[in-house]
Parts: C-alpha cells; structure tokens; sequence
C-alpha cells in the first residue's frame, strides 16, 4: 500500500533525489506555479544512460519485490513509501486514463526508474544485461 511520508521526510528524500538526478536550479514548479515533470529535467548524462521500456514491463525489470521504495509523482508533488511489488500492482490496476508522471527510486539513489503519462519507462543505473 502507499504510504505518504510526512513533510520534513519528504523535504530531505526529494533534496537527495534532485540533488543526484536534476538539473542544478530546477524546482517542482514554474515561476506561475505550474508543476515540472522532474523526468524532464535530468542532469544531461543520464539522457545518455537510460534504457527505455514500455510501462507494462515494469514488473521485470528484476527488482526484489520487497525491496522499500520511493515514489515520487510529479502531479500532486507527493513521494509515497511502499514496495516494489505494491508499486507494480498499482500500476497493472490503475484505470486507464490514469496519466502518471513518477520518479521511483530506493534510499541508496543508485538507480531510478521513471513512469510517464506515455505509457514508457526509463531505467537508469540498470545494466542492459539485468
């Protein structure tokens, strides 16, 4: 189940997240207010890195299924705590015109995998071998 995580957490977790993986001077919103997909905005190389794969195969990409993650959705500015496997049985049963901007990611930041309203995912610090 997610599990929102209480402002201070949240402040800290999405410092190290952007620090690591954002553009330097990038804000979860514009100067109107408007919110920036994060995703958008990653520090240059990781463009160079990623590996891109539909959303549906997710569930494979080889991670425990109890490992504890973050998930960031850009859309409400909410980072949830749950599992891998919880975070894969959203995903299967969101309704369909469920659009989705997140960033999911674990406490040790060495990879990232990125959900968008695109129906792709990006996986990056992931060996294409895995």
């Amino acid at each position: 189940m997610l599990e929102v995580i209480d402002l201070e957490e949240k402040k800290a977790i999405l410092k190290r997240f952007m620090d690591k993986y954002i553009k330097e001077g990038i804000n979860t919103r514009d100067e109107n207010g408007r919110i920036i997909l994060l995703w958008c905005n990653l520090k240059d190389h990781y463009y160079d890195e990623y590996i891109l794969i539909k959303t549906i195969d997710v569930p494979k990409i080889g991670l425990r299924e109890d490992l504890p993650i973050y998930v960031y959705f850009d859309g409400n500015e909410k980072i949830y705590v749950t599992t891998f496997i919880e975070f894969c049985q959203y995903l299967v049963n969101r309704e369909i015109w469920e659009d989705i901007d997140v960033e999911v990611f674990d406490d040790s930041l060495m990879w990232l995998l990125v959900v968008t309203h695109e129906d792709q995912s990006m996986l990056i610090g992931f060996d294409d071998d895995e």
